[in-house]
């Protein structure tokens, strides 16, 4: 849709907090459960695109079901499926989302998760509400494949012809990957790493292939580079924010600015659009310009045919919501943008974008799936007062 490029999902940028219960192993203990019963092999697999969020067929017990591809996040299952499926209990515990709404959940041992010929045996699973999120309920998923899975074997992932290559031997030589950069991990097996830009370094950012934006860090780093004179113009983006498992609605006002450059060691890429407020992520805006190689053996990067050419993106200024009242709504705009300056503001209901009726027949996954490729639409909204306003709308560049 592109309304408000700038605009992510943080998935599951999670601390994971475990209630300490009788007879019930700790999370420390049972994220680490889990082994591939082949001893050499490597798998290819196709898989979808959605939001810029990779989405991979997965089959447990003969069934073919729609997993995210999220190395920020452990395995999930949905609550539907465990439903179906009726897994074993391994513990309970809490789970806090990016925006630190805190969520009861319960860890399952999964038999059998079967990507491709490849079985992957006794996997630990947290169970999902994947329905409270708006966002997340569109892309129609039965569960995450998460770090403590991929930790298994090494990975390469190639979003521009939307392949993927896992397997226990060496994917990359280092001729056709001279660029590498360093990874350490946690107790969930997230991966960190840290990069430079102007004269700074940004540590321990989430490599995080569930998140579909660009780079993100807390707001007193953001302020560190505006004092440091790295980020030299900013944008404010003003309303509400519903991310993570919990769906929690959030008030939000965060700024966005580019990076003339971000380093990933020997790697640079240029023109990298930056977010405050966030817990410091690199997400697929990024990571889907280079095919990348997650090599557990060595906790190194590789990076290939990274595409270095100039980002022009635009926006027309603003994102659309869903109220709990399931009415689409105005959740975030973009200062300067035409949105802004045509009166668009945060909690306005949205009837109309261009073709999409919301009154008729047209629903919110409609907008939140699709895409309008056109430099102006045509929007109707009702403002708190229930006073009906139909404004032009003009795409904008992004960052002038």
């Amino acid at each position: 849709m592109n309304l408000l490029k700038s605009t992510s999902i943080f998935w599951f940028a999670a601390i994971l907090l475990l209630s300490q219960q009788a007879c019930k192993p700790s999370f420390s203990t049972i994220v680490k459960f889990g082994r591939v019963s082949a001893e050499d092999f490597k798998e290819t697999l196709d898989f979808d695109i959605n939001r810029g969020l990779i989405i991979l067929p997965v089959n447990i017990k003969g069934e073919t079901y729609r997993f995210l591809f999220d190395t920020g996040a452990p395995n999930s299952i949905s609550k539907s499926l465990q439903k179906q499926l009726k897994f074993k209990t391994l513990s309970k515990g809490h789970i806090v989302d990016s925006e630190g709404n805190r969520s009861e959940v319960k860890y399952v041992g999964v038999d059998t998760i079967w990507l491709g010929n490849v079985p992957f045996i006794d996997q630990t699973a947290f169970v999902g509400d994947f329905e409270a999120n708006p966002a997340i309920k569109c892309l129609n998923i039965d569960g995450i494949i998460g770090s403590n899975l991929m930790r298994l074997c090494n990975w390469k992932i190639d979003m521009k012809n939307q392949k993927m290559v896992f397997g226990k031997t060496t994917l990359h030589t280092a001729e056709n990957y001279p660029q590498s950069l360093s990874f350490k991990t946690d107790k969930q097996y997230n991966l960190r790493v840290d990069l430079e830009t102007g004269d700074a370094t940004l540590t321990n950012l989430k490599i995080d292939y569930g998140s579909n934006g660009s780079l993100s860090v807390p707001d007193k780093v953001f302020q560190v580079l505006i004092d440091r004179n790295i980020i030299k113009q900013t944008s404010t983006i003003s309303g509400q924010s519903q991310k993570g498992i919990t769906g929690e609605i959030n008030t939000s006002q965060r700024q966005t600015a580019y990076l003339d450059t971000l380093r990933f060691h020997t790697l640079a890429m240029q023109d990298v659009t930056i977010l405050s407020g966030g817990s410091g992520l690199i997400g697929t805006d990024l990571l889907s310009k280079a095919v990348v190689i997650i090599d557990w053996s060595q906790q190194l990067l590789f990076f290939e045919e990274v595409d270095n050419s100039p980002i022009h993106e635009s926006t027309f200024g603003f994102t659309v919501g869903l109220s709990e009242s399931n009415t689409p709504y105005v959740q975030s705009v973009r200062e300067n943008s035409s949105a802004h300056e045509q009166g668009i503001r945060p909690n306005m209901q949205v009837i109309r974008i261009d073709y999409m009726d919301f009154s008729k027949s047209h629903s919110y996954c409609d907008y939140f799936l699709g895409k309008i490729d056109k430099p102006s639409i045509t929007v109707v909204l009702k403002d708190e007062k229930g006073v009906e306003k139909k404004v032009v709308v003009e795409k904008r560049p992004l960052h002038p």
